[in-house]
């Protein structure tokens, strides 16, 4: 019964924490005006280019097939959450004028980060083969698309070469998902009181890995969507996980830590296949499991201490994270 308690005072009181989203308009949801052409990020509030290339702004607002969603120049797709999205480059090979072209958004926190605070960054990606046109598609997806931090505003300097092939989180996978969405995740100490978050390729073309996916398609670039960029230190602010976007599962679930390390759910049918997840505050995972219910116990997995865990669940394409306490055995 005490990790019951303990379990439920702490999600009452989650919502009163003071933890946060600090990525204003991270959904790309404000608008100053209805893009109508490429190019034309600044028509979205807070965020701006990284460099005198030009991202893109994709909303509903626009009734054409132009920056509409979900059909536009660069593709088709509904967005992750909201109304829009933005799209870039994040490679151009050695054969276009344009080479070593990697378009970078960037944005000013709503506050800086703290030295030595563990934060949580995600965002969504999604990659796309037309661009800019059914006629003129993309031949490669890439990897490296990632999140930096910095002190500065680096607007409209026109290159960031030597790149500095690094990032705070970066995906090591090449994404090639065109029908859904990936989110792209990870945790970080900060180091300074960084108050600029730049969000793209930050690897030069040698450290990039590009894959061809589309044989015929004729401009040797990579271009993706991107949504829902999220930086806090609270990775359930955030939503943490990687895959693609997901529902939320019915919200009368229950989850809690027993005696032994045993998780308990309540509101799960037994035969619901599922896959679950456990991380430690850390982001260290613990436990990877997938299986059924046995009389509403997930496992006894013994926890290395008392403390944080989150526990993400996953049926099908429906998810669900829990924070958890384990109580002293």
């Amino acid at each position: 019964m005490r990790s019951v308690i303990a379990f439920i005072v702490f999600f009452m009181t989650d919502g009163i924490a003071c933890s946060q989203n600090l990525v204003p308009n991270g959904g790309f949801e404000e608008l100053n005006d209805c893009p109508n052409n490429g190019g034309q990020l600044q028509k979205t509030t807070h965020w701006f280019r990284g460099g005198v290339s030009s991202p893109d702004l994709f909303n509903i607002c626009d009734g054409m097939d132009t920056c509409g969603v979900p059909r536009n120049i660069f593709g088709y797709q509904f967005p992750a959450s909201g109304d829009g999205y933005c799209g870039m480059w994040a490679f151009s090979n050695a054969s276009l004028p344009g080479y070593g072209t990697h378009e970078i958004i960037g944005v000013r926190l709503s506050l800086p980060l703290t030295p030595g605070q563990t934060y949580w960054a995600s965002f969504r990606i999604s990659w796309t083969s037309s661009f800019p046109s059914p006629e003129i598609r993309t031949r490669y997806a890439t990897d490296k698309m990632g999140v930096l931090m910095r002190m500065d505003s680096v607007f409209e300097v026109w290159d960031w070469q030597p790149w500095p092939d690094h990032a705070h989180i970066f995906t090591e996978a090449v994404i090639s998902d065109s029908l859904g969405w990936t989110q792209i995740s990870g945790q970080f100490n900060a180091d300074s009181a960084y108050s600029f978050l730049y969000l793209g390729n930050f690897f030069g073309d040698d450290q990039t890995e590009a894959i061809l996916v589309d044989p015929d398609g004729n401009t040797d670039i990579s271009y993706y969507y991107v949504d829902d960029v999220c930086l806090s230190t609270d990775p359930l602010d955030c939503d943490i996980h990687i895959g693609s976007s997901e529902v939320p599962i019915l919200p009368d679930i229950r989850a809690w830590i027993g005696q032994g390390g045993v998780i308990h759910l309540d509101g799960l049918s037994a035969q619901v296949p599922i896959h679950a997840m456990v991380y430690d505050s850390s982001g260290r995972t613990v436990l990877s499991w997938t299986g059924g219910l046995d009389n509403g116990i997930l496992s006894g997995i013994g926890f290395p201490s008392p403390g944080t865990y989150f526990l993400r669940l996953i049926m099908e394409r429906s998810a669900r994270t829990f924070r958890l306490i384990a109580p002293n055995q």
